[in-house]
């Protein structure tokens, strides 16, 4: 195993520079504290930062091993807990990094450190790739774990990367370092534990060099975006506008170059996009035709290779439906609920259901097809590639979230036809240039 001198060589670190250590009492970051700890005359003071977070039963136990840990090392400790009133009903582990990462902030700057060290090791960047390339694939956050970063002015360095969670292990056993095994990792519910249980040492046996592998990978990745990005940055400045871009400033590019500078102008102009739908954008933006994409409450225009943001027209506020009144919905389609026979142009929806509200799609409606069974209608725009921008604008007619008519969908396709000779409410529907009143 390397020194702790190696380690920490390229972070070039000046004598007298204070360091926080996160330290949780696991293995290894009782290993990091103990390798800091035995450096030849301790160039650096040393605080240890200890957070309990409160959601385990052994939490108490291992505050108090630190603490007895650190006394015997004669290094001094700073502890913190996370209020349980505070513990969020999902997303526990991101709201826990969250809470611990600003109390060590805190540590730091209570104690004027500008390091701040945690014990991330080269199992723990393994999993991380693997999470970051289930979860999403984007290039950037292939890169992993990054050894060094600024963070709210501070530091925060990762000396323990180059080394294994094995290497950790037997220098704790050597070493006699004790250390408390969190025993909420054995479950394998949490993506990060599967991934560490079963899927790492499965691609271990496969190859041993795994770790060495994706250390490579990791600062390769890195190397490349650092000398991507001034590129990048010159081709998107090429294409911004001030409501969005100039596609044909990259239209000679390679595709794949083209996608990563569509990133960085989305990223500037709305929330992210799904990469299947900006794979459609960057289809859109090679032709001379005209698509609309809903992000949130914006659209995204792209028309001749520009791409151009706009809000989102405001939902049409609903409307009670009333025998006789027609509503024009676009400049060519009306609709009304009539109770005799309806004009010879119109098309016909026979309905039972009162009160009915014209009314834009909700969370939560459903169609009742031709065939007797129910559907979502989410999921038949889903099914029929009903485009998100349409979805938003398509008019229904619903009693609560039953739909008895959606604007694109045919009669035929939600109701059967019956004969019958008894007067009944009617949706009519006609498309139409001329005027008519709205209510």
């Amino acid at each position: 195993m390397e020194s702790m001198q190696q380690l920490l060589a390229p972070f070039r670190l000046v004598p007298g520079t204070k360091i926080v250590v996160a330290v949780s009492g696991g293995v290894d970051s009782m290993v990091l504290l103990t390798l800091l700890a035995r450096l030849p005359g301790r160039p650096y003071p040393l605080t240890v930062a200890h957070f309990n977070h409160q959601l385990r039963a052994e939490s108490a136990a291992e505050a108090a091993l630190v603490q007895a840990y650190a006394a015997d090392l004669g290094v001094p400790v700073q502890t913190g807990s996370w209020p349980v009133a505070a513990h969020p009903a999902t997303g526990v582990e991101a709201a826990a990094r969250q809470a611990r990462y600003a109390f060590l902030h805190r540590v730091a700057q209570g104690v004027g450190a500008t390091v701040i060290m945690t014990a991330h090791h080269a199992d723990d960047q393994a999993e991380t790739v693997l999470f970051r390339l289930a979860r999403s694939g984007a290039s950037a956050a292939m890169s992993g774990i990054a050894p060094a970063r600024l963070s709210h002015g501070v530091r925060l360095l990762r000396p323990l990367l180059p080394l294994s969670k094995a290497e950790l292990r037997a220098y704790a056993e050597s070493q006699q370092v004790p250390s408390m095994e969190d025993a909420s990792n054995a479950d394998q519910h949490f993506s990060r534990n599967h991934l560490r249980a079963a899927v790492i040492p499965a691609l271990k046996q496969e190859n041993p060099g795994l770790l060495t592998h994706v250390a490579r990978f990791t600062t390769e990745q890195r190397g490349l975006l650092a000398l991507a990005q001034p590129a990048l940055n010159q081709l998107v400045a090429r294409v911004q506008t001030p409501t969005g871009a100039d596609w044909r400033g990259v239209l000679d590019q390679p595709a794949a170059v083209q996608a990563l500078v569509l990133q960085r102008v989305l990223a500037a102009g709305g929330p992210p996009l799904a990469w299947a739908t900006q794979q459609q954008v960057l289809a859109a933006l090679a032709t001379t035709g005209r698509r609309l994409f809903a992000v949130g409450q914006r659209h995204l225009i792209v028309a001749n290779h520009t791409l151009t943001w706009a809000a989102a027209s405001a939902a049409a506020a609903p409307r009670l439906l009333r025998p006789g009144e027609w509503h024009q919905l676009s400049a060519t389609m009306a609709i009304a609920l009539a109770q005799a026979a309806p004009p010879a142009t119109a098309w016909v929806v026979p309905v039972s259901a009162d009160p009915l509200v014209l009314r834009h799609r909700q969370p939560g409606d459903r169609l009742h097809l031709a065939d007797g069974h129910h559907q979502l209608l989410r999921r038949w725009f889903i099914n029929h590639k009903v485009p998100a921008a349409q979805r938003a604008s398509w008019w229904v007619i619903a009693h609560g979230h039953a739909v008895v008519w959606c604007q694109g969908i045919a009669p035929a396709q939600l109701f059967q036809r019956v004969d019958t000779d008894i007067l009944q409410p009617v949706i009519a529907c006609r498309l139409t240039d001329e005027g008519v009143s709205d209510e």
